[in-house]
C-alpha cells in the first residue's frame, strides 16, 4: 500500500478495476485499481470500492474503512447504467507481477517509496498537472452586512441590502481523469529511474504556485523554467563543438534575452524579444528588483507562455 499523502489521482472510466503493469529497477509490478459496488452506497449515494474481480488480495479493504482512507472514492457516475465514470484516490495497491522471494520482497519495499515520488513527478510533467490541486476555487469579495436598529425598538432589526451586494461563489473544475494510456506513459518514463528535466520540474512548480495564488513565485519559476529550456536548446545546438568553443558562446549569450538572441542567430526558432520581455523578463525583473506585486493575469500569461514553449520544443 503506497500512500501519496497530499497528491491525489483522479482517474477515468478505463481505470476501473484495471491492472497496470510497470517495471522498476529490474522488478515487475502491477498497480491494482478497485471496482465499485453499487449495492453498497454510502450516505451520499456514492458506490463503494470493492476488491471483487480484482487482483487485490487484502481483506481489510472489504471491512470498515478508516477515516481518511482514500484508496478509492467515486467522483462521478452514471446512475442509470450504474457505471463509475471518474474516481479519485491517494493510495495505490502495488503487487509483484510474479511470485518473488523474501529478498526480492524486501528490495521492493525499500525501493517503491522512491518510485512513488518519481511516478508522481513524471505524471505531473507529462500531463502538465498539479496532483495537489483539488479543483475547487473560491471567488470571494468583501461582504459587509448592515442592519438598521430602530431607536424605539432596539431589539428589532432590519437587514439593509443593496442591488450590487457582493456575493461569494465556489467554482468546481472537474478534472477529466487520467486514462490508462496516460498512466502507462508516465510509468514508462519512471522506469528509467531518472527525474524529469529541470525545466519540467520548474514549470510544474510554477503551476502549483499559481493554484495557491502565489503569483510572484509563479512568475519567477515560469521564467526560470523558460531560461533552463533555452540553455538546454543552446547546449544541444552546440553539441558538436569542443567544451572551450561552447564556453565562448555560452559566456557571451546569457540570461533569457541573451540566450534567445544567440539561439536566433544560430537558426533556432524562439519567441520574439518583445514577447519574451513583455510576458516573462519584465514581470520577473519587476518582481525581483522593484518588489512589484504580480497580478493573476500577469502570472497566468507568464505561465502559459513558458509552458507552451517547453512542451512544444521538448515533448515527452
Amino acid at each position: 500500500v503506497l500512500d501519496f499523502d497530499n497528491r491525489y489521482w483522479r482517474l477515468a472510466e478505463d481505470c476501473i478495476g484495471a491492472e497496470i503493469q510497470f517495471e522498476f529497477n529490474g522488478q515487475q509490478y502491477i498497480i491494482c485499481l478497485p471496482n465499485f459496488d453499487f449495492e453498497k452506497l454510502d450516505g451520499f449515494g456514492h458506490p463503494q470500492p470493492t476488491t471483487r474481480d480484482t487482483k487485490i488480495g487484502l481483506n481489510w479493504l472489504e471491512t470498515k474503512r478508516v477515516e481518511g482512507d482514500n484508496y478509492g472514492s467515486e467522483y462521478y457516475h452514471n446512475p442509470k447504467t450504474k457505471t463509475v465514470l471518474k474516481f479519485s484516490c491517494n493510495r495505490l495497491i502495488i503487487r509483484s507481477k510474479f511470485p518473488i522471494t523474501a529478498a526480492q520482497a524486501r528490495k521492493a519495499k525499500k525501493e517503491l517509496p522512491a518510485w512513488k515520488q518519481l511516478f508522481g513527478d513524471w505524471l505531473e510533467a507529462s500531463e502538465y498537472t498539479d496532483l495537489e490541486d483539488d479543483g475547487v476555487k473560491v471567488e470571494q469579495t468583501d461582504n459587509i452586512q448592515a442592519y438598521y436598529l430602530p431607536t424605539a425598538k432596539p431589539k428589532t432589526s432590519r437587514r439593509i441590502k443593496s442591488k450590487d451586494q457582493p456575493v461569494s461563489s465556489i467554482t468546481v473544475s472537474m478534472h477529466n481523469g487520467f486514462t490508462a494510456p496516460s498512466l502507462d506513459k508516465a510509468l514508462q518514463l519512471t522506469s528509467t529511474g531518472q527525474t524529469p528535466p529541470g525545466y519540467y520540474q520548474q514549470i510544474v512548480s510554477a503551476l502549483k504556485y499559481f493554484h495557491r495564488k502565489e503569483y510572484r513565485q509563479c512568475v519567477l519559476d515560469a521564467a526560470t523554467a523558460f531560461e533552463m529550456a533555452l540553455i538546454q536548446m543552446l547546449d544541444t545546438r552546440l553539441s558538436h563543438l569542443s567544451s572551450d568553443e561552447k564556453k565562448l558562446i555560452e559566456d557571451k549569450y546569457r540570461q533569457i534575452v541573451g540566450l534567445s538572441d544567440g539561439l536566433r542567430k544560430l537558426g533556432c526558432e524562439v519567441p520574439s524579444d518583445a514577447d519574451i520581455r513583455q510576458k516573462l523578463a519584465e514581470p520577473r525583473n519587476s518582481a525581483i528588483h522593484k518588489g512589484k506585486i504580480v497580478s493573476k493575469n500577469e502570472a497566468q500569461e507568464a505561465l502559459q507562455f513558458a509552458k507552451d514553449f517547453i512542451y512544444s520544443n521538448f515533448p515527452l
